[in-house]
């Protein structure tokens, strides 16, 4: 599929980071512009520009956070039995918490862990939401079931103190999950801590969306245990 990424940091570079490196050994054109110029991409003037530069391609927006990736994300729980207590998920735009709570059955309470610090995806996650429904009894129906989590992100997007690395290598060691240390390693750290908690009982039924992202989780190659042999 031939794709273009617009990529916030004219610093930068096909070889900066894992995930770079990864979407161009894929065959992903990147186009480098301004964090300044980036913090405009949902400006219409912004949007408008793109649309001429790339006159023939679908725009997909940061985390696919549009009404189509909240559309798309309902198919998530579909592919499960649908009967949980609580469902667990890392959060970076509240995109997919969004869709998961459109799908989930009325019982299910989303727990949605932001991996950025500022305390903003309860609001983000709610205008995903009326994209969607354009219904404010709905919103606030499906809202109430949405629990966001804004202190498991140990320090900010993409912050990794030992900690967390321990965590990462305690969880492959015992279950043979891998984890990245951006998101999905918050995620579990939270569901782990509400469980010792008493937040979640030993009876609930519990799902964990593993998110993806394990390129990211090569920067720290030297002290993941499951990427010390790569």
């Amino acid at each position: 599929m031939s794709s273009i990424g617009i990529v916030r940091g004219e610093e930068l570079n096909p070889e900066s980071n894992e995930t770079l490196k990864t979407c161009h050994k894929l065959g992903m054109q990147l186009v480098f512009i301004s964090r300044s110029r980036y913090r405009e991409k949902d400006e219409p003037l912004f949007l408008k520009q793109l649309h001429s530069d790339y006159p023939n391609y679908f725009f997909v927006p940061e985390g696919g956070s549009n009404y189509y990736g909240v559309i798309g994300c309902q198919e998530i729980i579909s592919e499960t039995k649908n009967d949980y207590d609580h469902i667990y998920l890392a959060g970076g735009t509240g995109t997919t918490g969004a869709g998961l709570i459109l799908g989930a059955s009325e019982n299910t309470t989303v727990n949605v862990v932001s991996a950025l610090k500022g305390g903003f995806l309860t609001k983000e996650i709610s205008q995903l939401l009326n994209l969607v429904l354009n219904d404010k009894e709905l919103i606030e129906f499906h809202s109430d079931r949405i629990i966001v989590h804004n202190d498991a992100h140990f320090g900010g997007y993409a912050k990794v103190p030992n900690e967390l690395i321990e965590f990462i290598n305690t969880v492959f060691e015992t279950t043979a999950l891998k984890l990245d240390p951006i998101y999905t390693a918050k995620a579990m750290y939270q569901m782990v801590l509400d469980f010792e908690n008493g937040i979640i009982d030993s009876t609930d039924n519990v799902l964990f969306i593993h998110t993806g992202g394990l390129q990211g989780a090569l920067s720290w190659k030297d002290s993941i245990t499951f990427l010390q042999n790569i």
